[in-house]
């Protein structure tokens, strides 16, 4: 979360909106998006709905395959490691 917070500032408001406290979280850095949907209570697919248009266009391999973010084995969105 901390990864695309980072890359894609215009993520953090709606972040917030949502309730998720991950800006200024010092967990953030490990947890995917899997990760904070399941600790906040709220569904993987409609978090990813919000974030994702904000993100705008990524490529191919700056987003790891939808398989892997189900799975929450995906570093944030990137595939990085923190």
């Amino acid at each position: 979360m901390l990864e695309i917070m980072r890359r894609w500032p215009r993520t953090v408001p709606a972040i917030i909106r949502l309730g998720l406290y991950c800006a200024g979280c010092p967990v953030a850095g490990f947890h995917t998006i899997a990760d904070a949907a399941h600790l906040h209570g709220l569904d993987r697919e409609d978090l990813e709905a919000v974030l994702f248009p904000l993100m705008g266009p990524v490529s191919a391999t700056a987003r790891p395959p939808a398989a892997s973010i189900r799975a929450g084995r995906a570093r944030a969105v990137s595939g990085a490691r923190p």
